[in-house]
């Protein structure tokens, strides 16, 4: 089943951020830093823990970024996601993790029913011939396993290692619905919220037309 929740207050007893703490900022080289307010940093130092979806719905609220989020069973492929994508109001979204021919690394979000031009990509962005990144890389930039990829992942990749890429048609609708980093959960969102959010945190997206081409839906989220 899916459950919609309001995008201001839900499940605010799992949220214990009392505390954030930043080293080399503010407080000397090689001290730590405490923050007086409970705010989420993004992307805020490279040796810090990577966001949890608690912190990334926290992280929306911070900002007043105005969103739903839905919990529902574990969403891993098309079918499981034809069940639960009915009571969403957003166009779900599939990212893809990928590794260009020169070695750089792409999170490329699509949507869900395109199929993504890997070959026409790797050209127009100069990267030479895409091809799907390892699930240990992904996890090591992104703090995501395979399932829960999302654009909002990109939170997460305090070295700037990896460019994020949104097909410039889904910033022609009102709502597209991504996971907060876990696949039990999904989130209706603006694509501009999240296209803010990504550059608040060096990873402003490269809105780039014709990524898809027609064909048959791939993997939901991934």
């Amino acid at each position: 089943s899916t459950t919609p929740v309001s995008g201001r207050g839900v499940n605010e007893n799992r949220i214990n951020i009392s505390w954030l703490w930043r080293i080399g900022r503010g407080g000397g080289k090689g001290r730590a830093c405490r923050l007086r307010r409970p705010r989420v940093m993004l992307s805020a130092s490279k040796g810090r823990v990577m966001l949890d979806a608690v912190q990334v719905l926290d992280a929306l609220r911070e900002r007043g970024v105005s969103f739903k989020l839905y919990e529902h069973q574990a969403v891993d492929n098309a079918e499981a996601a034809a069940a639960v994508r009915a009571r969403m109001a957003g166009v779900i979204c599939k990212s893809l993790f990928l590794r260009g021919k020169d070695g750089s690394l792409w999170l490329v979000t699509v949507p869900l029913d395109g199929r993504a031009d890997l070959k026409g990509l790797g050209e127009k962005l100069g990267c030479g011939r895409l091809s799907f990144g390892d699930a240990d890389a992904m996890f090591r930039h992104l703090g995501v396993r395979p399932g829960s990829v999302t654009p909002l992942a990109v939170l997460n990749d305090a070295e700037g290692a990896v460019r994020l890429v949104m097909d410039a048609g889904l910033f022609s609708l009102p709502l597209i619905n991504v996971h907060p980093l876990i696949n039990t959960m999904s989130v209706d969102i603006a694509p501009e919220a999240v296209e803010r959010l990504a550059a608040e945190c060096g990873h402003e997206p490269l809105r780039l037309a014709g990524v898809c081409r027609e064909g048959p839906a791939g993997a939901v989220h991934s």
